[in-house]
Formats: C-alpha cells, sequence, structure tokens
C-alpha cells in the first residue's frame, strides 16, 4: 500500500511540482523524508510539455479514427482503458464553487475528508 502510495505522488508531484508538498503537511516528518527522497529523483514537466491523450475502444474506436491495432486491440483491453471504464463519469463543475475548494486546503483533515464526500 506504501508503495502504491508513494507511486501515486509521484505522479502528482510530476505534473505539480513543488506545489504537491503543500497537500502533504499532515505528514509525519519520518514519512515525509522518504517522499521528499522519491521527489529528489523526479523531473516534473514544464508548463505545457504534457500532452494528455485519451484511448478510445469498443464501437467507438472506429469513429475516433485511432488505433489501427484491429481486432488484436479490441480483444485485449489496455489497464487503462479498462481503468477509465471502471468508475463512471459525472459531472462535478456545478459542484466546484470557493467553499468546496478552501475545504481542500485546510489543515483540518476531518474537513479536507468532508470535501472529497462532497465530490
Amino acid at each position: 500500500m506504501r508503495d502504491a502510495a508513494t507511486a501515486m505522488l509521484n505522479v502528482i508531484y510530476k505534473h505539480l511540482g513543488e506545489k504537491t508538498t503543500k497537500f502533504l503537511d499532515g505528514v509525519k516528518p519520518a514519512t515525509m523524508q522518504l517522499i521528499e527522497k522519491e521527489f529528489e529523483k523526479i523531473t516534473p514537466y514544464a508548463k505545457g510539455e504534457f500532452q494528455s491523450s485519451r484511448s478510445v475502444k469498443g464501437e467507438a474506436a472506429p469513429a475516433a479514427g485511432g488505433g489501427g491495432g484491429g481486432a488484436a486491440a479490441a480483444e485485449e483491453p489496455d489497464a487503462l482503458a479498462e481503468l477509465e471504464n471502471a468508475m463512471p463519469r459525472a459531472d462535478i463543475s456545478k459542484q466546484l464553487n470557493a467553499k468546496l475548494i478552501k475545504m481542500f486546503t485546510e489543515t483540518d483533515w476531518k474537513l479536507k475528508v468532508k470535501g472529497c464526500e462532497a465530490v
């Protein structure tokens, strides 16, 4: 579990850089040292460097014009596509207001949890 959490933090750090440490204010000092050692190994993306991509499968794949993998690609979906399909999508843009965003910056972890639950 610790390795998975560290891997997730590494990905977040790669995208956000030093801003990531602001979210980790409640972490024990010994654990924070381990996390910072991992962060030293990572070069964050420069602004505009990361280009997101989305894989399409099923009926939408031919319409997207991507692929070229043929039937073999349709039989063996990649892990990322499976992960994207595992959770339903919902538009939460109307729920994201200043009050909710402020809950994520609170030092009290109980308020952070309430913000997460609200989302």
